[in-house]
């Protein structure tokens, strides 16, 4: 059975959204936010390559076999099963930092989540990294001795100005120390003297790197990025006559939800 309605008179004044003045909040207000795309990988293995085929309910011959994993050994995604492609720089109102209290495996953190407001032509999928470039944050991170000169932490180094009562420092890395064979030494290693920030890396400089050091643990500052977890305003289209004849499909800002990279994922 269909249910017809009447028809309604549109001759009247009506209130549209203006897409312009939506635009014009996230150019003035907007953050610069480094948007990269994700897709899937399509290195997973199936449990027939496993030597692990089973028969499960909804099988159908001849494929019997399902998607177990992804290849660690893949160059491309090394096991995580994402593709990470088409950076760009783009603006958005970031709003609403909020969370729950989370014991993580490296402590205690925020369930940190955000809201970010983008333009329609910014549409992004699950998964989608936005790493906010106008803001730093304070990352622990312990990394064993690579054995270099030079030493990659997890995320790039970023060099923030403090207003001491000494006058402006920049600075990248507020705390380093080590252990050697599991002890931790009681000797700090400071950004200045044992080593500098390069390229966003740790550059020991000469003589200035403990011997025999099995782990460092490091206090930095890195721009943090956010993973897109979910899509509360993802479809915001509206029809709008504004100066027009007809009723024009009109796509509005949208609004996700992003959580802490670094978060994502811990227990």
């Amino acid at each position: 059975m269909q249910f017809p309605l009447p028809e309604q008179s549109l001759t009247k004044t009506r209130a549209d959204f203006r897409d312009v003045e939506f635009r014009k909040l996230i150019a003035q207000k907007g953050l610069n936010v480094k948007w990269t795309q994700t897709a899937q990988c399509p290195c997973s293995l199936k449990t027939e390559d496993l030597n692990m085929d089973i028969d499960y309910i909804g099988a159908s011959a001849p494929d019997k076999s399902i998607d177990s994993s992804f290849n660690n050994a893949c160059t491309v995604c090394s096991g995580g099963g994402k593709i990470y492609h088409s950076p760009q720089n783009i603006q958005a109102v970031v709003t609403g930092a909020e969370g729950d209290y989370l014991n993580a495996r490296f402590g205690g953190y925020r369930d940190g989540v955000i809201n970010l407001t983008l333009n329609p032509e910014h549409l992004p999928a699950f998964g989608d990294r936005f790493e906010l470039l106008d803001s730093v944050m304070l990352y622990q991170e312990m990394i064993e001795d690579n054995g270099q000169d030079t030493l990659a932490l997890r995320f790039p180094i970023q060099q923030r100005t403090l207003a001491l009562a000494s006058g402006n420092k920049t600075v990248g890395v507020t705390y380093c120390s080590y252990a050697v064979n599991n002890e931790t030494s009681t000797n700090e290693l400071g950004q200045g003297t044992h080593f500098d920030v390069v390229d966003n890396k740790i550059s020991w400089r000469a003589n200035q790197k403990p011997e025999n050091v099995t782990k460092f643990t490091f206090s930095y500052y890195i721009h943090p990025s956010y993973i897109c977890v979910g899509f509360p305003n993802s479809v915001r289209d509206t029809h709008v006559r504004f100066k027009q004849t007809i009723d024009v499909n009109t796509p509005l800002p949208i609004r996700i939800q992003a959580k802490l990279e670094f978060l994502e994922g811990a227990t």
